[in-house]
């Protein structure tokens, strides 16, 4: 993926002026625009997490606009300094961690991903983590969300009756279960 210099993601036909986000220096940050009409799933899926795109079941168009209306914010997946290079969403420091390939995302040949964290999506140098900057969600909460009007199993009853009683007695026990 790559951005113009006014923060516009491309992710084919790069325009001649884009470069990778490791390449920006300084990524803006848009003032809030109360006046935009912010969509509500996108601010629920993204409150307190950092995403990739491909993460997000919105366009690209439509996270861009949120980008510009300062609802959401980028940021680098891979920060490089001179010294080490550390994962900005896990926090992999250890430089064992980390590989490069030929990225056909940036069209770099040596681009640099994290592999501590690979399995929740590859973040590389040119990914940008997305995460939501505008107003916190409104939540409703039960009155008491922890409490279950359920009946357990025989065996079930049985397990629940062990692990309450070796939490009490602060033991360990491995349970299998569903």
């Amino acid at each position: 993926m790559r951005f113009t210099p006014n923060m516009t993601p491309y992710i084919n036909d790069f325009p001649p002026e884009s470069l990778p986000i490791s390449s920006i220096d300084n990524i803006p940050e848009p003032p809030l625009n109360e006046n935009y009409s912010y969509n509500i799933e996108l601010q629920q899926i993204l409150y307190g997490k950092q995403l990739l795109f491909e993460n997000l079941p919105h366009s690209i168009e439509e996270i861009h606009q949120h980008f510009e209306n300062g609802y959401i914010s980028y940021r680098k997946g891979i920060i490089k300094t001179k010294s080490k290079t550390v994962c900005a969403r896990c926090g992999n420091q250890e430089q064992s961690l980390f590989a490069h390939f030929p990225c056909a995302r940036c069209g770099e040949e040596e681009c640099i991903y994290c592999r501590k964290c690979i399995m929740m999506g590859k973040v590389s140098e040119c990914t940008p983590l997305i995460d939501w900057c505008g107003p916190e969600p409104d939540c409703e909460l039960t009155q008491h969300p922890l409490e279950w009007q359920g009946t357990l199993l025989p065996a079930q009853q049985h397990a629940s009756d062990q692990v309450r009683q070796i939490i009490i007695e602060n033991r360990e026990l491995l349970v299998w279960a569903v």
